[in-house]
């Protein structure tokens, strides 16, 4: 069967697995997490070492799933698994529509404002996902 993963959609995933290794800003700068993501910064709970600890176990937990995520779709990619990355990029936009909820609940800025940030990329994520997922091209015999 010819489910090896080429050309666009090879590139794509590599991109894309390379892009989410990029959660490590979310636990490094919390600032970054709260301009991008929309979740508001609490003010600081201890003035001598500026540790704010929900920012912390959010950026923390979104920069370990971006790992995971990241760290599954690159092994596929690089085995050229086409099925294999086209179900972790599926779970990534079960992700951003998680996202999209949790930047809706506690974004001060409007469902207008968070919600494309969040499920465009989905849409385009079950997009090629689906593209990944179809029936491999039937190789005709002579």
């Amino acid at each position: 069967k010819n489910t090896k993963l080429r050309g666009g959609l090879f590139y794509f995933s590599l991109v894309l697995s390379i892009a989410l290794f990029a959660g490590a800003y979310f636990s490094l700068d919390p600032n970054i997490l709260s301009t991008n993501y929309g979740v508001p910064i609490p003010p600081h709970s201890n003035e001598h070492n500026n540790y704010r600890p929900a920012v912390n176990y959010l950026s923390a937990a979104l920069c370990v799933r971006n790992f995971a995520f990241g760290a599954m779709l690159l092994a596929f990619t690089l085995i050229r698994d086409r099925r294999g990355a086209g179900i972790v990029i599926g779970m990534g936009a079960i992700v951003s529509c998680g996202d999209s909820i949790v930047a809706i609940q506690y974004s001060p800025l409007p469902a207008t404002t968070t919600m494309p940030q969040h499920l465009l990329p989905a849409i385009a994520l079950v997009i090629v996902a689906f593209y990944a997922l179809r029936p491999p091209p039937s190789i005709k015999k002579l």
